[in-house]
């Protein structure tokens, strides 16, 4: 969780995007017959190691957006990978569109939000930033 919590938004989000893919590239092979007992009805001991695999991907992808939700990014563009990464989460497991839909709307405020606080920023000229 350290190692997490030490990346920027956009990084938790690529890191994310790959541990969603590894694990449904993993959850496909896992569903292969060779992956099964005899009769079909469960995992064989390599199908069990795929799917503790899977889980362990599942459990890390949970703890970047839990760190993203714990997150208070302040500059936009911040803002923006912060929300798509717990976007691209609850996409995945949402069941209606309407809460998503309004978590969306959400998150396009709070970077609107965060847009118009940088554009009220005061400019400081870089042999300004020298001096202090």
């Amino acid at each position: 969780m350290a190692e997490l919590r030490k990346m920027g938004m956009k990084e938790l989000r690529d890191l994310r995007n790959v541990l969603y893919t590894v694990a449904e590239v993993i959850s496909g092979f896992s569903c292969q017959p060779r992956f099964s007992t005899e009769d079909g009805k469960s995992y064989n001991a390599a199908g069990n190691v795929l799917e503790g695999i899977c889980d362990f991907l599942s459990s890390y992808e949970q703890a970047i957006v839990n760190v993203s939700i714990a997150a208070k990014p302040t500059t936009s563009s911040e803002v923006e990978w912060r929300g798509w990464t717990i976007l691209s989460f609850e996409a995945d497991c949402a069941e209606d569109l309407a809460p998503f839909a309004v978590k969306a709307a959400e998150f396009v405020r709070d970077e609107a939000e965060a847009r118009s606080r940088e554009a009220r920023r005061p400019r400081v000229a870089p042999d300004m930033e020298v001096a202090q």
